[in-house]
């Protein structure tokens, strides 16, 4: 589980990752942004790939990265195999939905990032909630109906939003306070 640096906020969610998206868009504090993230992930294309794109999304960078963390453990040629499909690369791209993928564009840290956060961002819009969008990323377009979802996706997603949480704090923290980074995924 993730720890913070700063106790956690009565904020809502929203306020700090528009204000870490903020940060990230200011080019006095770009630096600062891209190396937390290159110090959370240990891989500066890594972190690059996700921050460009969840600039580009409009999409709260501290999302992305908890999707990321969840999905692959920041690993871009991170495969898991399913009963009748395959999840590949940095945001576990599926095999079936994502069947007209190459296998170099699935690798690719800036191309499976593009994909798989455009992939969440249409499911946050459409839906309406990071929790059903999370839900739909993790369950899929099949599973995601007035049934209620099983109990793996409902875990998945409380860690991914915790996760999410945290990362806010601790970067918000860094680059505020100075405050060392705190590997906290690790």
């Amino acid at each position: 589980m993730l720890s913070s640096c700063l106790t956690p906020s009565t904020e809502p969610a929203s306020t700090t990752s528009d204000a870490l998206l903020s940060l990230y868009r200011d080019p006095q504090f770009r630096p600062l942004v891209q190396e937390y993230f290159t110090d959370l992930t240990a891989n500066a294309a890594v972190a690059n790939a996700i921050l460009v794109t969840a600039d580009a999304l409009d999409m709260n960078p501290s999302l992305a990265f908890a999707v990321a963390w969840n999905e692959s453990r920041f690993n871009p040629r991170a495969v898991n195999w399913n009963r009748s499909t395959v999840d590949r690369g940095l945001f576990q791209l599926n095999s079936r939905t994502f069947a007209h993928l190459k296998r170099a564009t699935v690798f690719d840290p800036v191309s499976n990032a593009r994909q798989g956060l455009t992939y969440l961002k249409r499911a946050l819009d459409r839906l309406g909630s990071e929790e059903k969008a999370l839900g739909y990323y993790n369950a899929g377009i099949g599973l995601l109906t007035d049934r209620e979802l099983p109990q793996s996706t409902n875990l998945y997603v409380k860690k991914v939003l915790d996760d999410r949480d945290s990362i806010d704090h601790d970067a918000i923290a860094s680059i505020y306070f100075g405050h060392g980074v705190r590997l906290a995924l690790r």
